[in-house]
This record gives structure tokens, sequence and C-alpha cells, in this order.
């Protein structure tokens, strides 16, 4: 019987918040031993109840990978998973990243200076 360990995949902050016409980097990391694996996919989400889309693969002797998105959405959910010759592996944690939102309790002050001769 094949079993294939799971992978752990780990963010690293290389992320640029992105508005219009701008890009964000990802660089992706992940623990593997490499036993029985060919290689991995990474997939991406755009929204919580969207499908996940594979976005490369990359060969089993790579540990990390740098994603460059043009005009990115807000939120972005990342998994992965292994592959052999028989089968792919179950997606690992998911990796989210999300702009911050303004904060609840904001409250606008307003300051007056008055300048006299």
């Amino acid at each position: 019987m094949n079993t294939m360990k799971k992978t752990l995949l780990s963010l690293l902050a290389t992320i640029a918040t992105a508005t219009a016409g701008e890009t964000r980097t990802v660089s992706l990391s992940w623990d593997h031993d490499g036993v029985d694996a060919l290689g991995f996919k990474v997939y991406v989400r755009s929204a919580t109840n969207a499908t996940y889309v594979p976005v490369m693969t990359v060969p089993s002797t790579n540990r990390s990978v740098t994603l460059t998105f043009t005009n990115p959405p807000a939120f972005q959910q990342f998994v992965m998973t292994t592959t052999n010759q028989w089968f792919e592996s179950d997606m690992s944690p998911a990796v989210t990243l999300a702009k911050p939102g303004l904060p609840s309790a904001l409250r606008v002050v307003t300051v007056v200076t008055v300048q006299t001769p």
C-alpha cells in the first residue's frame, strides 16, 4: 500500500498590497520528505465558496514557489497537493490572504488649528 506524507504549506510574507494596476507577489514554501512524490500542485481560489483552480505544478525537488498576480482579488486562498504515479493527495491546510477592512470602531475626529498673528 502506498501512502504519501501530508504536505504542510506556509506563507512567506512577501506580499505587496495590491490595488488596481498593481501586482501581488506571493511566496509559498512547504515541508515534504519527497518520498514517492513526482511533484506538487498549487491551487488558488478568490472566494471561500469558490472552487480551487490549479495555478502551477512544480517538481518534487522544489520546496518553494513564487507566484505573481496582476490586479488580484482582495481575497485569495492557497492549497497544495502532492502527486505521484498513482494519485493526488488530499489538499493541504489553506493559507488565506485578505486585504484588511476598515476597523469596526472607526471614529472620525476633526482637528481645527487656529493661527493668530
